[in-house]
């Protein structure tokens, strides 16, 4: 098509359209909230919005030229709509739209979220708004209206999903098909967790593996399983993860309907793929590595309350992602599996089939065999250990904050007191904060994580957002180290605060806490001991992959 209209006619456009789109918020904004309208111009940063977009439609014309189908209404064309929109001034079009679906937006905040976060539900207009103009784009607010009417009905099991179990047929060994979004690698817990999965499960069954892989990172866990699986396919561009991918692969090593016993997605790349994958296998389940519509959903509540609207936006629109993703998989896949309990519980509001809990347990790579090299060490000092892979944000948040809030006080009260900061991904911004400060060691990426613990006198788990399970709570108790974290933290763990970990959730009490851990050492050995049992007891892989088996051969005719 031709060239842009000028920024008059854009201006003009979005004017129309954006009032017409959002006039109840237009009226009422004030009254909604004034803190949020004090903060940003919204009216101001809509247009800006809705213009961008319009600029950048002409840019992407050749990709949606090769996407369209020959035939396709003009209207599938966004900028072409748009002008057709305010040419014949048929605004109402996407104003009856967002008006019909705000009402059933409301219902589905407050069916999902109850009392539990009033922020969010009080602010539903505003989200709403930053939801409908991030669906501005080609057949945007037709799917946004699938997904809302998906969300509708939070309380209906779909009436092909049974959880009465289906009698067993012999033991014979099973045909599985791993789908990941991320490489079963030891730098990261979830990765970790799927490299055991995998390790215990090929002793006596068939496994392929389709997979995102970092070379950089993980070439070293790729020697460790490359043998013990039948195919694999490695992806190293996110832009090729996709079910046609899928398809593709599993056609060129002759992989027919129904082949597998069981396929099972992982990490949420992979949660759309289930329908257009599900003739492959005789089931196919999904793994919540992390309850993601939990985690958003706190995220977007704490902003809420402590009045941060820098990235209000964005925090909407992944808060819904989320929603949408996860409820989709409640719906679709024939089981699925939460690590936590917690988890678990929020998946509930979203639908009330029940989810499997299996969770990450002690890894033979990293802890056990590891473990075993070096015996009974004695800790350095007044050591503190923070542990984990820095290419997840909580992981870098969660030691931001110690180290602004929390270490300053622990190493004014404890004279030797020593903090270390262990694991690969980014760490240039902890680097940053504790340049001048020789009491602080940021180690990068490690061979073992073992030894760094071991050094500890005490270990640290200072999250503030996120969800699933926290392995680096299990491994530092395992290996007989007491730890301090967050309500965040112990999520879905069975620690006991006060018996086998500390709990604290601001900085004062969290420092006090490392501090108490630290220097009385009746209240060391008893956490020590309590954790190291808990451990040891519940976190082992065995007993779980004859639960995760189970559910596998429940299903199979």
């Amino acid at each position: 098509m031709g060239g842009l209209p000028d920024m008059h006619f854009l201006k003009s456009l979005a004017n129309t359209l954006l009032r017409a789109l959002f006039r109840p918020v237009f009226k009422d904004i004030h009254a909604v909230d004034e803190k949020l309208d004090r903060q940003t111009d919204l009216i101001t940063r809509l247009q800006t919005d809705l213009i961008t977009r319009l600029q950048t439609v002409d840019q992407k014309q050749d990709l949606h030229t090769r996407v369209l189908k020959e035939g396709t209404d003009k209207h599938d064309n966004q900028l072409q709509y748009l002008k057709d929109i305010y040419q014949s001034q048929n605004f109402s079009v996407y104003a009856q739209f967002g008006e019909a679906l705000r009402p059933q937006f409301h219902h589905i905040l407050h069916s999902l979220l109850g009392n539990d976060f009033p922020l969010i539900t009080s602010h539903a207009d505003q989200l709403f708004t930053e939801i409908l103009i991030g669906h501005l784009k080609p057949a945007g607010i037709w799917m946004l209206q699938q997904d809302v009417r998906q969300l509708s009905n939070l309380t209906a099991v779909p009436a092909r999903f049974s959880d009465i179990a289906i009698p067993s047929p012999l033991l014979t060994p099973l045909k599985i098909c791993i789908i990941s979004g991320c490489f079963p690698s030891l730098m990261h817990g979830g990765g970790g967790r799927l490299l055991d999965i995998i390790t215990e499960l090929s002793v006596c069954h068939q496994i392929d593996l389709f997979t995102h892989f970092n070379p950089a990172l993980d070439e070293s866990s790729l020697e460790l399983i490359k043998n013990k699986l039948g195919h694999i396919k490695l992806v190293e561009d996110y832009r090729e993860l996709s079910a046609d991918a899928v398809e593709s692969w599993l056609r060129s090593i002759n992989r027919d309907a129904g082949f597998y016993d069981v396929i099972q997605l992982e990490y949420p790349h992979t949660v759309r793929y289930i329908n257009r994958l599900r003739k492959y296998g005789k089931q196919i389940g999904f793994t919540f590595m992390e309850c993601l519509a939990k985690s958003h959903t706190e995220k977007l509540h704490s902003a809420l309350e402590s009045e941060n609207y820098t990235n209000i936006s964005s925090q909407a629109r992944e808060f819904w992602q989320a929603l949408t993703d996860e409820k989709y998989a409640l719906d679709h896949a024939d089981f699925c599996v939460a690590v936590t309990d917690t988890d678990s519980d929020f998946l509930k509001r979203l639908s009330p089939r029940k989810t499997h809990i299996i969770p990450t347990c002690l890894s033979q790579y990293t802890i056990v065999d590891e473990s075993a090299k070096y015996g009974d060490v004695k800790p350095e000092g007044h050591t503190v250990v923070f542990v984990g892979f820095f290419g997840h944000w909580p992981n870098n948040e969660a030691v931001q904050w110690y180290l602004t809030d929390i270490h300053p006080l622990v190493k004014e009260k404890v004279s030797d007191y020593h903090f270390m900061i262990v694991g690969s991904g980014d760490v240039s911004r902890l680097k940053q904060l504790s340049a001048e400060d020789n009491t602080v060691t940021v180690t990068g990426m490690v061979d073992s994580i073992v030894p760094y613990i071991l050094k500890a006198k005490v270990c640290v788990s200072p999250l503030i957002s996120g969800a699933g399970i926290r392995g680096k709570q299990i491994q530092y108790a395992a290996l007989g180290r007491p730890s301090v974290t967050t309500t965040i933290g112990n999520n879905g763990l069975m620690f006991v605060n006060g018996e086998s970990v500390l709990i604290a959730d601001n900085a004062l009490d969290f420092a006090e806490a490392v501090i108490r851990l630290l220097i009385d050492n009746g209240l060391y050995e008893r956490v020590q001991y309590e954790a190291q049992k808990i451990a040891l007891e519940h976190y082992t892989w065995p007993r779980h992959i004859e639960k995760l088996l189970a559910l596998y051969r429940e299903r199979i005719l």
